[in-house]
């Protein structure tokens, strides 16, 4: 005797879910297309097919919209980088952000935005800002320990420090690669990291 069975169908939950991700999906689409300056619910609405009612039920905050089509975006680069630098170790990781960041300018420039109005106390998302940022430096910091571990990075260097120096060497150019037509920050990346490196 064979038994069928049916999926349920999704619950009202289930679809909310389904419908928030696609809001979130669209704004990282609308932004890179038209940037932060330049993107509105409405933009978010057609990209995603719906209506602008539908996307404030769902983010009836615009920071709170940004901030997590940011964080998608975020979470996407991390792990397309890390699969592309695989075996390169965080020196590698570091250079595919650079040269990731470089091919989503409106993207990059969003985050840098963001994180500089963050940096006002007063801002409702400062602290979610900071802590993330701090979270960054750490997963660099440990990135660099599990390399001295591994040989890769020698044994005596300051982690602590080299990840303080790389992060301010991505976000820098990340700037000039905004602020300077034509300048090619994976290039500078390489050089500036030889500087570095020359004396391990």
């Amino acid at each position: 005797m064979t038994i069928e069975t049916t999926a349920p169908d999704p619950s009202a939950f289930d679809l909310a879910v389904a419908d928030r991700k696609d809001v979130v999906v669209a704004t990282v689409e609308t932004l890179e297309r038209l940037g932060y300056a330049g993107t509105s619910f409405e933009d978010v609405a057609q990209t995603a097919q719906t209506s602008v009612a539908a996307v404030r039920r769902h983010f009836p905050s615009w920071l709170g919209l940004v901030l997590a089509a940011l964080d998608r975006w975020n979470q996407d680069r991390f792990e397309q980088v890390a699969r592309e630098t695989a075996g390169g170790a965080t020196l590698g990781f570091m250079r595919g952000l650079v040269a990731y960041s470089a091919q989503h300018p409106a993207l990059s420039r969003t985050l840098l935005s963001l994180a500089v109005e963050g940096t006002d106390p007063g801002h409702l998302a400062s602290l979610y800002l900071r802590d993330r940022y701090c979270d960054f430096h750490t997963m660099v910091q440990q990135g660099l320990a599990f390399d001295v571990t591994e040989g890769v990075v020698p044994a005596g260097v300051d982690v602590k420090a080299l990840a303080t120096t790389l992060i301010a060497l991505f976000e820098g150019l990340q700037l000039q690669m905004l602020l300077r037509p034509g300048f090619e920050p994976t290039t500078a990346f390489d050089h500036a990291l030889a500087e570095i490196t020359c004396s391990w």
